[in-house]
């Protein structure tokens, strides 16, 4: 990618057209906050941008991820994408809470301002949980309740950290507004709770409805072993089996999920990446 200031009109032209075919390559146009360095490009990992394509590439995606994978980045990026470069589409982002959505518009804010000028687009209507841009695309983010998405129309609906919405609430909220599903492309992007059955119940029984990825710790390039061994120390055994995804190294994954041919091919295909990395690999 050259300079951007450096850019000629034509040259600004060619690389609004591949951002707005491609997500991906979108996300180098990102900057986020460093605690140490500030603001700097987002670099993607290999197995996240997969994530992404899937995102696009699929109707429906169920991404099963431990935690720290950095996978509410990477719902935030694509919904700014997809608002962009979509026209006339209303997305909705959903959390857990009204406090936490409201720290993830704020980020997608954050986003939205480092993009180059030639990217970005007028905003018509700005709230305080929401923005519309002059092509007709709006974005919402909710704090999960049962009629949070009573009397809209989403093309795009995801759903952040859905475990963690509560096993009560998450059922009233899933069975209150399934037959909206039906007509939108849904993300589920969410790790593992103990208390909240309904997860697996999603992921147990979509096999054909949804494009179901296993994301466990270890297909992360950045950590190893002794990673491992500080969280398990820190957090205990039984908590990062189940948070963090390691049963998934394990020959008895169904006492937690159900598992197929697909999604075995899909969590080996993030083994690989890992290993192209050229980064320590654990013996899975």
């Amino acid at each position: 990618m050259n300079d951007i200031n450096k850019m000629s009109p034509i040259e600004k032209d060619i690389e609004l057209y591949r951002c707005s075919k491609d997500p991906v390559y979108f996300s180098k146009h990102i900057k986020i906050i460093n605690p140490v360095k500030g603001w700097i490009p987002l670099e993607l990992f290999t197995f996240q941008k997969f994530v992404i394509k899937e995102f696009e590439n699929s109707q429906n995606v169920f991404c099963l991820k431990s935690r720290q994978m950095g996978g509410t980045t990477l719902s935030v990026v694509y919904a700014l994408w997809y608002a962009l470069f979509k026209n006339d589409e209303n997305v909705a982002y959903i959390s857990s809470n009204f406090n936490i959505s409201c720290v993830i518009y704020n980020n997608f804010l954050e986003m939205y301002d480092t993009l180059p000028d030639f990217i970005k687009l007028k905003i018509v209507n700005k709230n305080r949980d929401s923005v519309k841009f002059e092509n007709g695309s709006s974005i919402i983010f909710k704090g999960c309740t049962v009629d949070c998405l009573r009397g809209t129309r989403n093309s795009l609906i995801i759903l952040d950290d859905f475990a963690y919405y509560g096993n009560n609430k998450s059922r009233e909220f899933w069975f209150t507004m399934y037959p909206t599903f039906s007509t939108s492309k849904i993300i589920i992007n969410t790790g593992l709770d103990e208390t909240n059955t309904l997860i697996r119940d999603i992921w147990n029984t979509g096999g054909d409805h949804w494009k179901r990825m296993p994301i466990p710790w270890y297909v992360h390039p950045e950590r190893d072993k002794y990673w491992a061994k500080m969280i398990k120390t820190h957090n205990g055994e039984k908590t990062f089996r189940l948070e963090y995804l390691d049963f998934f190294r394990e020959n008895n994954i169904n006492d937690v999920v159900d598992h197929d041919d697909n999604i075995l091919k899909i969590w080996r295909f993030f083994c690989l990446l890992k290993k192209s990395e050229n980064r320590e690999v654990m013996k899975i």
